[in-house]
């Protein structure tokens, strides 16, 4: 990942060459540079980056400031003075400063970090955006710590760590580990409005986290119309924002409805862009090809679909050294396609994409009444896991109640108070925050990426809405035919259906009943499309294989009859499963050396 990496050590901790070799494994392509902003005998601060990363460095007398990404201040201040204006509270953060700063961040829409120092007293302070929109991790050890971008960071520095055995189970489980977790044992993802406070004589943060966020506090007596007009403005103020001029606006348009959003939202903002749609050889997305050709001739876009090529080997290799397992390899198909773009239009592009519509626009609430958190954790085991619990304890050797009694932890920390509002809490923060920033996150190796979905207005308004006003995709609706009703009634590609027709609607009605039984909901699912599985002699599984035979770091987190018994059987279960099984038989192998098991595999056809 492109962006900042420090680390604070006791004298004699790192050597200056460790660190700029640790630097220098995040060099993904040739367009990467690295350098080091400052250095002395305790820190050292080093950026990875390509030419048209967003980065501003001050660096004077009193500060050195690292601003990463984009930052849009309410009140007409450059960046630097929005956030030099606040140095003092953030240093001093408690009591009123506290309090201050948490109303100047929740102010603030962009995606963003900020690392300052304060030379004169040798105090440095780290803070993020309202919503952890740049997933960035610390790892403390000793009188040691890294706050890094990039995982990868951490291994190489550290020496391979060890993984997270309840990570790898949740992982395996959901597709992603939960709360602050991440596969490496120790290494935290900060929660989103983190302030963090440290000095060189103390290597030691402090964490403040400035915000929780809770979905409790709904607006009362509030009509779709009025809803749909506040969300209409904001959604368009946040399209002309996230432009910039100096870049090439692209848009990611699929046939869907939240990506079909943003190109009217572009539109209405007066924002001009292209469109770029890819269509994969076995034909599985092409209905969305067909609706994003058809939206293109509607609202009389520039637009191109591109044949998306089988990604190989050395795309899952890639995808495993920019995000250290945070995204499953199989998600590495996307990387010619963000290649592609890259090629006809250049670095220096704003690359736009729905995400977020499907998570702030809809009725996230479950279905049915959940009455307490036992039968809360019930339901989203039931409803979102990968593999049975019971299969997933025997992989990882742990039992089923201490892998259930780790998402219990995590809910039951949630600051809501109805069981249904935890669960919404669940799908934002985990499945969204957790997994789809991630994906987003993988995007920006390529260029900056950003969503109006989640701008903070939009999101701080979307989420205050009442869930019964978003039900069976109404608010969606007229969200939609008030950004373009000509957009709103072309059909959305997962159903086949448009929006604005009476049968979408009775198509969610049935499925929001379906979904008070996942069992019943999937079977029903698997009738309509068949879920996909790997046969025996498919390359992901071979790689498995492989690696299962080739690769002794696997053992100690993976247990090896298991696997075994779970690759003889992989027409059992789906798709995804294995590839997250693959995700962490390369991740252990990367963590304690090169990947070589996998070279066989390398100009392999992964499909």
């Amino acid at each position: 990942m492109p962006g900042f990496h420090f680390v604070h050590s006791s004298p004699g901790g790192f050597s200056d060459e460790h660190i700029d070799a640790a630097l220098k494994e995040l060099l993904h392509d040739s367009r990467y540079t690295s350098e080091i902003v400052h250095r002395n005998g305790r820190s050292q601060l080093g950026l990875t980056r390509y030419q048209d990363y967003p980065v501003e460095i001050h660096n004077d007398d009193d500060y050195l400031i690292v601003i990463e990404g984009r930052l849009h201040p309410p009140d007409g201040q450059t960046v630097s003075e929005s956030v030099r204006s606040l140095t003092n509270d953030i240093f001093a953060a408690n009591g009123p400063e506290t309090e201050r700063l948490r109303k100047w961040l929740l102010q603030q829409d962009g995606d963003f970090n900020i690392l300052l120092w304060q030379k004169n007293r040798g105090q440095w302070a780290f803070i993020n955006d309202a919503l952890g929109r740049l997933p960035t991790y610390l790892y403390c050890k000793g009188r040691r710590f890294a706050l890094t971008r990039e995982l990868r960071f951490v291994a190489r520095l550290f020496g391979s760590p060890p993984l997270d055995r309840m990570a790898i189970a949740q992982y395996l489980l959901f597709g992603y580990p939960l709360g602050r977790r991440t596969l490496i044992d120790g290494l935290d993802r900060l929660p989103p409005a983190t302030l963090l406070q440290w000095s060189d004589a103390d290597p030691h943060p402090k964490m403040t986290v400035l915000r929780r966020l809770s979905f409790d506090g709904k607006k009362t007596n509030v009509t779709i119309e009025s809803a749909v007009e506040e969300l209409t403005s904001l959604f368009i103020d946040a399209c002309r924002r996230q432009h910039d001029p100096r870049r090439t606006s692209v848009l990611s348009l699929s046939g869907g409805l939240d990506s079909r959003a943003v190109a009217a939202g572009l539109q209405k903002a007066g924002v001009s862009f292209k469109a770029f749609t890819f269509e994969d050889r076995s034909g599985g997305f092409a209905a969305d090809a067909r609706f994003a050709g058809e939206l293109a001739e509607r609202l009389h876009l520039e637009w191109e679909l591109y044949p998306l090529p089988a990604a190989t080997g050395k795309n899952l290799l890639r995808i495993m050294r920019m995000k250290g397992g945070m995204n499953y390899v199989a998600s590495a198909f996307a990387l010619p396609f963000m290649d592609y773009i890259e090629h006809r239009c250049g670095g220096n592009v704003a690359y736009f994409s729905g995400d977020g519509g499907d998570k702030l626009l809809p009725n996230l609430r479950p279905p049915r009444r959940l009455p307490s958190l036992r039968r809360l954790v019930d339901f989203i085991i039931e409803r979102h896991s990968l593999l049975p619990i019971e299969l997933v304890a025997r992989l990882t050797n742990l039992d089923v109640e201490t892998i259930r009694a780790s998402i219990v932890s995590v809910i039951e920390s949630y600051a809501e108070e109805s069981c249904e509002q935890k669960y919404v809490h669940f799908m934002i923060c985990e499945r969204a925050m957790k997994w789809l920033f991630e994906g987003e996150d993988c995007n920006r190796c390529h260029f900056w990426t950003s969503t109006p979905f989640y701008s903070l207005p939009f999101f701080e308004a979307a989420m205050r809405i009442p869930d019964e006003v978003k039900q069976n995709h109404a608010l969606y609706r007229e969200f939609l035919m008030r950004l373009s009703p000509e957009a709103a009634d072309i059909a959305d590609a997962s159903c086949g259906k448009a929006i604005t027709a009476n049968s979408y609607q009775r198509r969610k009605q049935i499925t929001s009943w379906l979904a008070r039984y996942p069992k019943l909901l999937r079977s029903v699912k698997s009738l309509v499309t068949p879920a996909t599985t790997y046969s025996y002699m498919s390359p992901t599984i071979q790689a498995l294989v492989s690696n299962a035979m080739k690769v002794s770091a696997l053992s100690e987190y993976i247990d090896d009859a298991t696997l075994r018994w779970a690759i003889g059987n992989c027409a059992e279960y789906n798709r995804e499963a294995y590839d997250n099984l693959l995700t962490i038989s390369l991740l252990a192998e990367d963590m304690y050396g090169d990947i070589c098991s996998f070279a066989p595999f390398e100009e392999t056809v992964f499909t």
